[in-house]
């Protein structure tokens, strides 16, 4: 849930640049192939990205910076994307987040070149429609944040099932 919601913002995002932005819908007989998340074409260049969270405090990630844990993360997805993104003629960018919300390196270099680039395509979204690149990285943290609180909710309530449960039946 979380995920495909990040993915749609930022095809939303890319959108009201004035790209061509889409998600890739799993559902459509693509199991079992490695494809990336979505694709946006520029005026330009035609991208694909693929959204990815680490949670920078598990323990493979120990004594890392949050930085040099999301820099391995967008190298693994790199080298699990790069030859489907070459066969489709497009640039991979992995769009990595922290459980925190901190942006990969090139999630945002990629988010700053689609609020500069697309100036000269000339097709944009209506003003009220356009998300500035300040609201998108602020919608971005807020739907990460919520939907990681939700989940650590989730898990403490099954805990909490779990330890009533056990609790009755030594009774």
């Amino acid at each position: 849930m979380r995920h495909d919601k990040v993915c749609q913002l930022i095809a939303q995002f890319a959108s009201s640049m004035g790209c061509l932005a889409s998600c890739t819908n799993r559902s459509d007989g693509a199991k079992g192939q490695v494809v990336p998340d979505g694709v946006i074409h520029t005026a330009t260049k035609s991208y694909m990205f693929d959204a990815t969270g680490s949670h920078t405090m598990s323990e493979g990630y120990n004594g890392m910076e949050p930085e040099a844990v999301l820099q391995r993360r967008a190298t693994f997805k790199v080298r699990k994307y790069r030859e489907h993104s070459f066969l489709h003629n497009c640039e991979f960018v992995p769009f990595t987040l922290d459980t925190y919300g901190l942006m990969g390196t090139k999630a945002v270099e990629f988010a700053e070149l689609l609020a500069t680039e697309q100036l000269a395509f000339g097709t944009r979204a209506p003003h009220y429609l356009t998300l500035s690149l300040t609201t998108f990285r602020m919608e971005l943290s807020s739907i990460w944040m919520k939907y990681t609180c939700n989940a650590i909710l989730y898990h403490a309530k099954q805990c909490r099932a779990t330890l009533y449960k056990t609790a009755i039946r030594r009774v």
